[in-house]
C-alpha cells in the first residue's frame, strides 16, 4: 500500500481480503467471531427476545399466551480515528512500504482496542472513553428485562495462586446452565496472561484441560470448546489498546455478542505534505463500530492479582 495508491485526500477502504483485515479478524475475538449487524446510520435498533416457552396442550384447548417480554437494543456506532505523520521523502520511496507497515501496526492495535472495549472495560458506558457496555460490565450489572441479577455469571479467582480448575469449572457451569447456552456457538476467549496457568491444569485423571496445538494448526480447546486468545481481554477502566489489568477467561454464545458495522472495514486517508503545515504527510486510520450484549449468554472468570 504505497503512496501511489492514494490520488486524493479521500478515505480509501482497505481491501477485505488484505492481510490487514485478516489480521484483525484473527487477533480480535469479536471481529472474528461475534454476530455482525450492518449499520447504515449512526444508531440502529435491533430486536431481542427474553425467550419463549413451549408446552403441550389438550385438544380443543386455547393455547397459553407467552408472558415473556421482547424489547430492543440500540447499537450506536463509535469512531476509532488515529493519525500518524510521515516525512514526505519517505513516502516517495518505493521501498519500504511505509503506509502498509503503519496500517498493519494500527490494525493490530485496533484488534486489542475493540476486544478491550467490548469485552473487558469495567466502567459503565459513557459514549467517550468507554463506548460500550462490555461483556465484563454486563455480567456484573442487572438486566431486569431478562431477570438477570448482577454477578450471577461472574467468577473470581483467589488473589493468590491464580486460576484453578474449580474456578474454570464453576464459570463454565454458570454459562452451560443458562437458557442461552448453545454448544455449537460457544467460544472461549482467553487473555494470554493466564495461558501459563491453564497449561498446568489437569482433570481428575491427570489429563490437561487446555489443549494448545499451535504447531499442528488445530484450534486450541478448553473443556472441548474452541479457544481464541486475545490480548484485549484484560480489565481496564477505559477502552485501551494496551490493557494491563486482570486477565479474563470468557465463555460466550457468540450469537449474543453483536458487533455493528458502520463501515465494512478499516479506511485509510493520506493528506499530502503540500496540504499540511510541514513537509510531512498525514496518514489517518478510521473505523466505526457498534456493540451490544443482547442476553446473558456469557460467563466471565477474572484472574485477580
Amino acid at each position: 500500500m504505497s503512496a501511489t495508491n492514494f490520488n486524493s485526500a479521500g478515505w480509501v477502504p482497505v481491501e477485505l481480503d488484505s492481510n490487514v483485515v485478516q489480521n484483525i479478524a484473527t487477533a480480535s475475538a469479536v471481529e472474528g467471531k461475534a454476530r455482525k449487524e450492518p449499520m447504515a446510520t449512526l444508531s440502529k435498533l435491533i430486536p431481542r427476545s427474553a425467550g419463549t416457552t413451549a408446552s403441550f396442550i389438550a385438544r380443543s384447548t386455547s393455547p397459553t399466551e407467552d408472558a415473556l417480554s421482547a424489547d430492543t437494543i440500540t447499537l450506536t456506532a463509535h469512531k476509532v480515528l488515529n493519525t500518524v505523520r510521515i516525512a514526505e521523502e519517505d513516502l516517495e520511496d518505493s521501498l519500504p512500504d511505509i503506509i502498509g507497515a503503519k496500517t498493519v501496526g494500527w490494525a493490530n492495535a485496533y484488534a486489542r482496542l475493540i476486544d478491550n472495549a467490548t469485552l473487558a472495560t469495567t466502567a459503565a458506558a459513557t459514549g467517550d472513553t468507554v463506548p460500550f457496555t462490555s461483556a465484563y460490565k454486563y455480567v456484573r450489572s442487572n438486566d431486569t428485562d431478562l431477570s438477570y441479577v448482577a454477578d450471577t455469571n461472574y467468577t473470581a479467582s483467589a488473589t493468590s495462586g491464580g486460576i484453578t480448575y474449580a474456578n474454570l469449572n464453576t464459570a463454565l457451569g454458570k454459562y452451560e446452565q443458562s437458557l442461552y447456552f448453545d454448544a455449537s456457538n460457544t467460544l472461549v476467549i482467553i487473555s494470554p496472561s493466564v495461558l501459563q496457568t491453564l497449561r498446568g491444569l489437569v482433570d481428575s485423571q491427570g489429563r490437561p484441560i487446555f489443549l494448545d496445538a499451535p504447531v499442528s494448526g488445530a484450534s486450541p480447546t478448553l473443556f472441548g470448546y474452541p479457544v481464541v486468545v486475545s490480548q484485549g481481554v484484560r480489565t481496564s477502566a477505559v477502552a485501551t489498546s494496551t490493557p494491563s489489568g486482570n486477565g479474563l477467561v470468557i465463555f460466550a454464545n457468540m450469537d449474543y455478542l453483536v458487533l455493528g458495522n458502520r463501515t465494512a472495514g478499516p479506511e485509510v486517508r493520506v493528506i499530502p505534505a503540500n496540504l499540511s503545515t510541514s513537509d510531512e504527510a498525514v496518514v489517518q486510520f478510521r473505523i466505526r463500530k457498534g456493540f451490544a450484549v443482547t442476553a446473558p449468554g456469557v460467563s466471565v472468570l477474572e484472574a485477580l492479582s
